[in-house]
């Protein structure tokens, strides 16, 4: 063996091929290549691998660093490798620790039970006590009555002729013979049913002989072919005696608008015409489909409820449905449930729908729709994405109908009575996913029975087992990722489908939403707990363990608990995500994934946690990256060295040093994580505050509150940095080189009167000086999450105002002069207002996520009280007033924030300003011109607590003391 790279030699002082023989000995020869390529060392008979890359670690603005990262393999002092900026590394950004999911209960289930439960009667197209009486009429024959016929009698008496016998009066009645035609095409699939119920009625009336049964075998024509209902040869067709009427049931290719078929009934229309035989056609087809071609040709009578008296539709007569295509979107969405949905459900579900909107049509353009497939029984939904389509209707129809849904249900459970419980309780549960709420307390407890049961099956004997291995195939893939998150059985699903393709060590793709630890549960049998871990060698990220992970005294990435054989992958590359399933039970090391300039993130789920990582690039404050002894350092331009540490409780996500420790300016103390930078020589803290949950505003009742406090509402904030106290003059004054302030006596004293966009200057030229800062003004739900620092009281330090703790005495003092509240802040209340980001305007009372208040407004808001009114309502935490960004007070100051600067688009702000501030912006563009300009101007208005910044009315101000005579 030989060393890849004049690097490797390094290494192999430290580590000796005496430590090879050692790894040898405890991994095997089997793990002896892969386990030497990680440190550094190839075949001779190979060609030399690249070196493993040495990883960069940080975090940009939007990553949150809440993990440890350590480095590897075995750094040394002699080892250094400087890193450029152009490449690209990954570390962990995220460890969550999971909890254990309890075993699943129940019993095995034998046998996939059926119910014996009587179901309900289809539905007809219409009434037999309607019906009957038009058949009568429209097949009957004049038939001798037994009622003697006295008109005839009279009639021959007059004229003097004899009678030979006694006439009597003649009646209509079926005729001795009649002729069915039954067109049994998809189209007609659903009124099969419907169909055959006629005929068959006609048979016991008229008996078999008194009604000939002829079922079209192919498309009409003049002599179409045909057969029997019960099998034969095909015939040639052969017209009816005369006298024999032809019924025929069909919709004349006028449900899917087919004109070979509509040509196809023209041309057997005229050759009956021809023959003298006048056809009655019941027609399951709504009137405005008919061609009027068909309508001279046949009787054509709709075969429908909702139509008044059953006649020949005349031409013209059409009524015309213009919601028919959201009636067919509402019964897809209604059946959508089901597994199979068969023409006396589909029935039953139409009926659910008002008359004037679905027609017996309806019926035909289900079965004809492109989203379905189906056969002459029943139907389903042909494709995930239709399911998962019409499901999601089925759950708003829930929300704005809940009555047809619950109707939709109980015909479900009706219609399916009697159906193996592997689909009955199977429809029945996923009702409830998609409408929580819409079964009742027994049906639940059914379901969540079998569930369980089932759950313990497919765990237990379903990878056995090739009929339920089978059936789970069938069952996921009804599943959507609206269901799969809730469903109990797709984890067992899932793990009974592929958990023979995983003990081969194959890849098996994971479905979007699936719970990853109940799946854990599923392919885990007890399996040991281990603790491997996570390198990246060359651009692959291996999980390693045993003898090597002995050896290593810093995982290169980090290290991986688990437990079982499974692990599962979600990588995203190039905006793809890519779900896996991957089986580690070959033993370690195991190949993860690939590592590129593609790779987003990668994020692995074990039984026991979850690890994300994510790709990182070098620090734009940092002048190199080194690795030596002490781990992966950054060196900034001063000589410093920041290492990437592990740290207690979240890491900043805002600041852009991120995870980096520098030990010279980042700490702990009894309030928290803290952080400091400087310019000039004059330094500031920040404090970390972490993510909560608080109640903003003030509460109902609380003294001296404003109706603009109100209404209280609760605020889920994300961490983020602020300084520990207001911005002092020192510190504007070595960014800015000039202090606006009326209260001048201490450079420690707060920075005060100055405005909005005096602020958001100040902060374009800190971040400029202090690389990586990226500070910006807080959000108002920031801020007083920040003063109220986890309080529910009127002051963070108590319900009552305290004057040792908070200053209203009409100027300024000295910053962290009082004492700080409970996460360290100082100066909370009182002493300035602090402006905030957001526009001033009216509160929410819905539950907010991260706030950043109206999109739009006149005043910016301040916080944090005025001093000068000497009052002890305006310091309280939810005290707020708004302000003119324009304008500034002598008491209107600002507290930094960084990780702010990227909140807030300052340039597309200003041209979309109302005001003419940016026009005034470009005539006055220095900073001292404009400060200038603005002092001018407030001694002109004769008021020196007030600094107009806006052009209008410093404009109009001027004007006005045009006016004023001279004294």
């Amino acid at each position: 063996m030989s060393a890849s790279t004049p690097s490797a030699t390094h290494v192999r002082k430290s580590l000796s091929r005496a430590d090879l023989l050692r790894l040898h000995g405890q991994a095997g020869a089997a793990g002896l290549k892969e386990s030497a390529e990680f440190l550094g060392y190839f075949f001779s008979g190979e060609a030399p691998k690249p070196a493993p890359a040495i990883v960069e670690f940080h975090a940009s603005a939007e990553v949150k660093i809440s993990a440890s990262v350590a480095v590897g393999p075995v750094p040394t002092e002699s080892r250094q490798s400087a890193l450029s900026g152009k490449e690209r590394y990954f570390a962990i950004t995220e460890r969550e620790t999971l909890k254990a999911l309890p075993e699943p209960e129940g019993e095995v289930l034998r046998e996939d039970r059926r119910r014996k439960k009587p179901l309900p009667h289809a539905l007809p197209l219409v009434r037999s006590s309607r019906l009957l009486p038009f058949l009568k009429r429209e097949l009957s024959f004049p038939w001798a009555g037994r009622e003697p016929d006295l008109g005839c009698v009279l009639e021959a008496l007059t004229r003097g002729k004899a009678l030979r016998r006694l006439p009597f009066r003649e009646r209509l009645g079926f005729a001795g013979r009649i002729c069915v035609l039954l067109d049994i095409q998809p189209a007609t699939w659903p009124y099969r049913p419907d169909f055959n119920r006629l005929w068959q009625h006609l048979s016991r009336l008229r008996g078999k002989a008194g009604v000939d049964v002829r079922l079209l075998a192919g498309p009409p024509d003049t002599h179409p072919r045909w057969s029997r209902p019960d099998g034969g040869p095909d015939r040639r067709w052969q017209m009816p005696p005369p006298g024999v009427p032809l019924l025929i049931l069909s919709d004349l290719g006028c449900n899917r608008s087919d004109p070979i078929a509509q040509h196809g009934w023209t041309c057997f229309g005229r050759a009956l015409l021809a023959a003298g035989v006048r056809a009655t056609v019941l027609c399951p087809a709504p009137a405005e489909r008919y061609e009027p071609v068909l309508q001279t040709l046949f009787d054509v009578v709709p075969w429908d409820e909702s139509v008044g008296r059953l006649r020949a539709s005349q031409r013209g007569e059409a009524r015309v449905l213009p919601s028919r295509k959201a009636a067919v979107a509402n019964l897809l969405a209604l059946a959508s449930p089901c597994i199979q949905v068969e023409p006396a459900l589909l029935r039953a579900l139409r009926h659910l729908l008002p008359a004037t909107e679905a027609d017996a049509g309806i019926e035909a353009d289900v079965w004809l729709h492109p989203d379905v497939e189906g056969d002459i029984l029943w139907y389903w939904l042909s494709n995930p994405e239709a399911i998962a389509r019409y499901q999601a209707e089925f759950g708003r129809l829930y929300r704005e109908r809940p009555d047809w849904v619950r109707k939709a249900v109980l015909l479900i459970g009706a219609y399916h009575a009697c159906l193996p419980d592997s689909m009955r309780l199977s429809e029945l549960q996923r009702c409830e996913q998609l409408a929580p709420g819409v079964l009742n307390e027994k049906a639940r407890q059914e379901v969540d029975k079998w569930c369980a049961n089932m759950a313990l099956t497919l765990r237990e004997s379903g990878p056995s087992l090739p009929a339920l291995k089978s059936w789970a195939g069938r069952e996921l893939a009804r599943n959507t990722p609206a269901t799969l998150p809730d469903n109990p059985l797709a984890a067992p699903l899932f793990a009974c489908i592929h958990a023979e393709a995983l003990m081969r060590g194959e890849r098996v793709e994971l479905p979007d939403g699936l719970n990853v630890s109940a799946l854990h549960v599923s392919l885990n049998r007890a399996g040991p707990v281990y603790s491997g871990s996570l390198v990246q060698v060359g651009n692959e990220l291996r999980l390693m363990g045993g003898a090597l992970s002995a050896l290593v005294s810093k995982p290169f990435l980090g290290a991986l608990v688990g437990a079982g054989e499974m692990l599962a992958l979600a990588v995203t590359s190039e905006g793809k995500n890519e779900r896996n399933v991957i089986s580690v039970s070959a033993g370690l090391p195991a190949t993860l994934c690939r590592l590129d300039r593609h790779t987003e993130s990668v994020e692995i789920v074990s039984a026991l946690e979850r690890v994300r990582i994510e790709g990182i690039r070098k620090p734009d404050w940092a002048v190199s990256m080194r690795q030596d002894a002490e781990g992966l350092s950054a060196m900034l331009s001063d000589g410093t060295k920041a290492y990437w540490r592990e740290m207690e409780g979240d890491l900043p996500a805002g600041w852009d040093i991120g995870g980096w420790r520098n030990p010279g300016n980042i700490g702990r103390d009894q309030y928290g994580l803290y952080a400091e930078f400087g310019v000039a020589g004059v330094t500031q803290r920040c404090r970390w505050i972490p993510a909560g949950i608080f109640l903003m505003g003030s509460r109902i009742g609380e003294v001296d509150s404003n109706i603009n406090e109100s209404p209280q509402h609760k605020v889920k904030l994300s961490g983020y940095w602020l300084a520990d106290t207001a911005c002092t003059q020192a510190l504007w004054r070595a960014v800015m080189s000039d202090n606006p302030s009326s209260f001048k006596r201490n450079s420690n004293h707060p920075v005060d009167q100055v405005c909005w966009y005096d602020c958001r200057e100040f902060f374009t030229r800190l971040n400029v000086l202090v690389r990586g800062l990226a500070a910006g003004i807080p959000y108002e739900a920031q801020w007083e999450h920040a003063c109220r620092a986890g309080t529910t009281t009127a002051y963070s330090f108590g319900q009552t105002f305290d004057h040792k703790l908070a200053n209203i005495g009409g100027q300024t003092i000295p910053v962290a002069s009082l004492p700080p509240n409970p996460w360290g802040l100082y100066e909370m209340h009182g002493n300035v207002w602090e402006w905030c980001a957001d526009w001033f305007g009216p509160y929410e009372a819905e539950p907010q996520p991260d706030p950043e208040g109206p999109p739009q407004g006149f005043d910016r808001v301040l916080r944090g009280g005025f001093l000068l009114f000497l009052d002890a309502q305006y310091v309280r935490s939810a005290s707020r007033f708004g302000l003119d960004p324009g304008l500034s007070y002598r008491s209107s100051g600002l507290r930094v924030a960084p990780g702010q600067a990227g909140q807030i688009q300052v340039l597309m702000e200003l041209k979309n300003e109302s005001s003419e501030w940016f026009r005034s912006r470009i005539s006055l563009s220095n900073y001292k011109a404009r400060r200038r300009a603005a002092k001018a101007v407030a001694e002109a208005s004769h008021d020196p607590d007030l600094n107009v910044q806006s052009w209008s009315l410093r404009r109009s101000i001027l004007e006005k003391n045009k006016k004023k005579p001279k004294k």
